[in-house]
């Protein structure tokens, strides 16, 4: 509820003045949170894609594959 994923069932969160249910920003900003990077709020207004977050990781997936490769090979002309 802190991070406004979910909404309270009852009563109401107040954060140095800030009511959360009304000042989510400046509440938040009293309390220290730091929000990542796929923010449902700007997956909705189209400023993310979710499959960006994806590309790094293909990307050391594949750097990891080639070098293996390359360490598979070179195994394998060494007689091990």
């Amino acid at each position: 509820m802190l991070t406004t994923l979910l909404e309270p069932s009852e009563g109401r969160v107040v954060i140095n003045g800030h009511d959360l249910a009304h000042d989510a920003y400046a509440a938040k900003r009293h309390m220290g949170y730091v929000q990542d990077l796929m923010n449902h709020t700007m997956l909705e207004a189209g400023l993310l894609l979710p499959w960006l977050d994806l590309i790094p990781l293909m990307l050391t997936g594949l750097v990891f594959l080639a070098v293996s490769m390359r360490m598979h090979e070179r195994s394998r002309r060494l007689g091990y």
